[in-house]
């Protein structure tokens, strides 16, 4: 999308672009969005409860949804957009009772299908985050591990799989700080869910499951390059 908004620099707010990755075989559609002279890729995004997001492996790889609403764009079209340079992953969080927080990450990746789409994360950038670090914490730190689903069980429990107990997928270590993946889930219901089957970011609440998530992804700018 940072390519999109440099070809058309009058664009504003959002829209959805074909765009063809330096290493795919082949175009697809993305969500653009269009902030402050930057194209962002939406890479997952849910506001309603409209798309269930309980899939398996093949879904989450090819992706599922529909880009005007609810969607997961794909592991494998997030690997082929990651591989192409040093990219930036934000996460925008809506909870039911409060404003949007985010969290950044400098350094954001998923390595390719036979590394079952290992996540590579890094650099939380806590002078502009507000929601806290769920994904790269010394707590439950999800660097390196493998994404998982019901069918493809990649977690660090031994005794449990994680996607199909907490109904979602994502990189879950024992079980997860974090998981936006999960149930949709109302209030008042979503501000004490304890089941924590919901859309989780511990380190905002440990008990709250989100109204609206946004993950989006962009290419760093070389002055932000280490």
């Amino acid at each position: 999308c940072d390519d999109v908004y440099s070809q058309q620099p009058s664009l504003v707010h959002e829209g959805i672009f074909r765009i063809k990755p330096r290493f795919a075989s082949e175009s697809f559609d993305v969500k653009c969005i269009f902030e402050n002279n930057i194209g962002w890729t939406v890479i997952q995004h849910r506001i309603n409860g409209t798309i269930d997001f309980y899939h398996g492996w093949n879904d989450y790889k090819n992706g599922f949804g529909d880009l005007r609403t609810e969607f997961w764009l794909g592991n494998e079209k997030i690997h082929l957009l990651t591989n192409q340079g040093k990219y930036i992953l934000r996460i925008d969080l809506q909870p039911w009772d409060s404003h949007i927080r985010i969290a950044e990450y400098g350094q954001f990746a998923l390595d390719n299908e036979s590394q079952n789409y290992k996540l590579q994360i890094s650099q939380f950038r806590s002078n502009i985050s507000t929601a806290g670090d769920s994904l790269s914490s010394s707590w439950d730190n999800a660097n390196g591990i493998p994404f998982s689903t019901y069918d493809h069980d990649y977690d660090n429990l031994f005794y449990d799989n994680c996607a199909l107990t907490y109904h979602g997928a994502w990189w879950f270590t024992n079980c997860f700080q974090s998981h936006l993946n999960g149930a949709y889930i109302r209030s008042p219901l979503a501000l004490q869910n304890t089941a924590r089957n919901g859309l989780h970011w511990n380190s905002y609440a440990l008990y709250h499951s989100m109204k609206h998530t946004t993950m989006r992804i962009r290419r760093q700018n070389t002055f932000e390059m280490n």
